[in-house]
Formats: structure tokens, sequence, C-alpha cells
């Protein structure tokens, strides 16, 4: 068990390392954007590409999981197709997450950042959009393992 939990943990941390730069970035300027300058409010339109982005960035850090050393113990051997398709699903999920905490900020800390149902399905559909980008872009670049 504990073989298990220390390749599970140089898994995680070598994943953080070849791919986690890009969303602590794109956090980052999100955080100094909403926090520091207001520019949400100021710029409604600046959602639109931080979403795109944020999904972009996301699914380059699960991508980026996959090219670790211990990426076939814990993600097992896959194809072009079982890529794609994981890099969505793992981009979709993250991005429900992302609004899920939007909500529980706006609800339980007076946050602001749900306008609507229809501004957080865009949001949604702004992220997987972006991820779907970068998960196309490593189904084609993908050698196949198997």
């Amino acid at each position: 068990m504990n073989s298990i939990l220390n390749q599970f943990c140089i898994f995680f941390f070598e994943s953080v390392k070849a791919g986690g730069w890009p969303p602590l970035i794109v956090f980052i300027i999100h955080v100094i954007a909403s926090k520091i300058f207001d520019a949400y409010n100021h710029f409604p339109a600046l959602d639109i590409p931080m979403h795109f982005i944020g999904g972009m960035v996301i699914c380059y850090l699960f991508w980026k999981s996959f090219t670790t050393s211990y990426a076939d113990i814990f993600l097992g051997k896959h194809t072009k197709i079982s890529l794609f398709l994981f890099l969505v699903a793992a981009t979709g999920t993250t991005t429900v997450l992302w609004e899920f905490s939007e909500w529980l900020n706006d609800t339980y800390f007076n946050g602001d950042a749900q306008v609507s149902v229809r501004d957080t399905m865009g949001d949604m559909f702004l992220g997987l959009s972006g991820g779907f980008v970068v998960s196309s872009y490593a189904a084609i670049k993908h050698k196949s393992n198997i």
C-alpha cells in the first residue's frame, strides 16, 4: 500500500511539474484581475477569453499527466481516442467543479460571479471548448503505446 501511495505522489508531482504552470499563471491573472482591478465588473467580456483559456490550460495539465513516468500505472495504456475522451471528460469535470465553486462563493460568501444560468452555461461551454481544442491537438500528436 505504501508503495502505491509513493508512486501516486510521484505521479501527482510529476504531473504538476510537467503541466501545472499554465493553470497556475491563468489563476493568478484571474485573481489579480478580479480582486485587485475589479476587471470583470469593468470589462464583463473579459470573462469569455478567461473561461476559454482556463479550459485550455486545465486540459493541458491533464494532457501532461499522460507524459509522466507513472502515467501507465494510474491511467492505463491509451489510444488517441481514449486520450481525447479522457481529456474532454477531465476538462468537463473541472469546468463543472469551477462553476460549482463560484456558486458556493456566491451563496455563502456574498460573491457575484454567477450572473445568471445563461452566463454559467456559457462559461461551461467556453471552458469545454478550450479543452476540446487542446484535446484534439493532443490526440493528433499522441503516439499510441498500445
